[in-house]
């Protein structure tokens, strides 16, 4: 295991960007092809898209500092994995300006976004890929809100291994899933905003997870025409035995925690062995 100790000095956060401070000077461009924004508008008001980082980001820096000793890392390297049009991109730039953020997704316009709006390092992220797409060891965090929520149990291990080979030792992976909690509400006709699946569908994918510990529908989309992007669901039990035998990665939280009403998603805390 790294010295937390020290890396607790290394890399902690310093205190956020009060959020009247924060709301002020964020970038509130929002591109056209957006879909994350309408939601959080309709849901909460026109400001919520933006306030909500700055929420998440306050609460994954008390998470890592709870359950792994150290901080958002304010002046290290940083993937917004999943970064879509930058909900998330644009916030860390402005709350940790001494940190390098790298802006990934499949989508190569969502990247060049992120890379002209707010400074980010743009990275594509394809389903595959025969080289990996950092140095091993050259990033200090993760950070992935709602991916595993959308793909497949073989996809969720390539990512889980990708994120694993990126990091540093001591460099923490944060992301979200969706657990037991929201397959019922999931089957009975809910959860529509993750994926356009029909009831008639669900049945097969929720026997699935009861049984396999993973379920998964996808369906045609810009992200995948072969239908490897759709809804999730895992138990917690697999993913810990899918850490495991991956190896490599020390699991401090996988579950809801403290922090499901923040996230609306459940919780994957990991650090780099």
């Amino acid at each position: 295991m790294p010295d937390m100790t020290a890396m607790t000095t290394m890399i902690h956060a310093p205190t956020l960007l009060p959020l009247p401070d924060f709301m002020a000077r964020v970038d509130r461009t929002i591109h056209p092809k957006d879909y994350v924004y309408p939601g959080f508008a309709a849901a909460r008001g026109p400001d919520a898209y933006f306030s909500s980082a700055h929420l998440q980001l306050e609460e994954i820096d008390r998470i890592l500092c709870r359950h792994a000793g150290t901080g958002v890392p304010a002046q290290g390297t940083i993937v917004d994995y999943g970064c879509h049009y930058g909900r998330m991109a644009r916030a860390l730039p402005l709350l940790y300006p001494a940190a390098r953020v790298i802006a990934a997704d499949l989508d190569a316009e969502a990247t060049g976004f992120c890379a002209d709006r707010f400074g980010c390092a743009p990275l594509s992220t394809p389903w595959s890929a025969a080289a990996p797409l950092l140095p091993s060891g050259s990033v200090d965090m993760v950070l992935c809100i709602s991916l595993l929520t959308h793909v497949a149990a073989a996809d969720a291990l390539t990512l889980l291994a990708r994120w694993r080979d990126m990091l540093r030792p001591g460099g923490v992976l944060f992301t979200t899933f969706l657990g037991p909690g929201f397959v019922d509400t999931w089957a009975a006709g809910g959860l529509t905003s993750y994926a356009p699946i029909a009831l008639e569908q669900r049945e097969a994918t929720v026997a699935a997870f009861h049984r396999d510990g993973h379920g998964f529908s996808g369906f045609s989309s810009g992200y995948s025409a072969e239908g490897r992007y759709g809804i999730a669901f895992y138990q917690p039990s697999w993913l810990r035995a899918a850490v495991q035998g991956l190896g490599g990665l020390a699991a401090h939280v996988i579950g809801t925690a403290e922090a499901a009403n923040v996230f609306g998603q459940d919780i994957i805390l990991l650090q780099r062995e």
